[in-house]
């Protein structure tokens, strides 16, 4: 570790050779792949839950919804993830200054990306209820980006735990907050609403 904070490649390679290094390597990739796995599991059982209460509509409206946030997701982050791990990575003391410019860019570039896809929501011409639906899931989008560059910090500082301490509860939180809004009779966009709220507890626990 004390290799990476000087920036040198030989450091580097000393830290992860060792025993010590070899055990974070281990914990690093064990954090990230739980945190995977949880993500694209609770995401399983959300559409299988609301096929299952909601009908194949709401089931259309919930993929269309997300498969559109996460191209305009792409807008949102403004390719900044790569560059803030790079960077951090290279000069762990200036972390607080990245992450102030990576603020400074997430906010225009999702209001960007918002005002573009409710554009192509108009133009496209969905219906209303599909259209309020992708509205609500895009508020979304500025916590989304912000979290994805806590995690790219927490990367590049080899904190990995860090983003399954925050994506891990909150998606198995998101499972059970799904399933308890079908049981009460609520429909799509107050699943919509609970997906909104745990990126926004996500961004909170990062």
């Amino acid at each position: 570790m004390n290799g990476i904070k000087r920036g040198g490649p030989a450091g580097a390679r000393a830290a992860g050779g060792s025993p010590g290094g070899g055990l974070r390597l281990a914990g690093n990739a064990a954090s990230i792949l739980s945190s995977d796995v949880v993500i694209r599991a609770s995401a399983f059982v959300m559409y299988a839950l609301v096929a299952r209460h909601l009908g194949t509509r709401a089931f259309g409206q919930l993929t269309l919804a997300f498969t559109l946030f996460y191209v305009w997701r792409v807008i949102a982050l403004a390719g900044l993830k790569p560059v803030i791990t790079r960077s951090v990575a290279g000069d762990h003391a200036r972390t607080g200054i990245w992450w102030l410019n990576a603020s400074a860019v997430v906010v225009p570039a999702t209001c960007v990306s918002f005002v573009t896809l409710g554009l192509f929501i108009a133009v496209v011409g969905y219906a209303r209820d599909t259209s309020e639906v992708i509205a609500l899931l895009a508020l979304g989008l500025l916590p989304f980006a912000w979290s994805q560059v806590c995690e790219a910090i927490f990367q590049a500082r080899e904190r990995m735990h860090y983003i399954a301490y925050g994506n891990v509860p909150v998606n198995l939180a998101k499972v059970a907050a799904v399933y308890a809004v079908l049981w009460l009779g609520h429909g799509i966009r107050a699943v919509i609403l609970v997906n909104v709220a745990s990126f926004i507890v996500t961004l909170l626990v990062e």
